[in-house]
């Protein structure tokens, strides 16, 4: 996440949050990875729904 970040000059568009980071451990083949995308799910969604108009989950 931090790299493309970086390769797109830092641009507010790529920038790393918790929505970003849960959806990339979902991608994850490890077992560990989906783990711990179950244990902050409740915290991203919720958090989501404070600040995004369109609910996405």
């Amino acid at each position: 996440m931090y790299e493309e970040y970086q390769l797109h000059g830092f641009s507010e568009e790529y920038e790393p949050d918790f929505i970003k980071f849960y959806e990339e451990l979902l991608k994850q083949p490890e077992e560990e990875a989906k783990n711990l995308a179950l244990v902050i799910e409740r915290y991203v969604l919720r958090w989501y729904g404070y600040f995004c108009k369109e609910n996405k989950y």
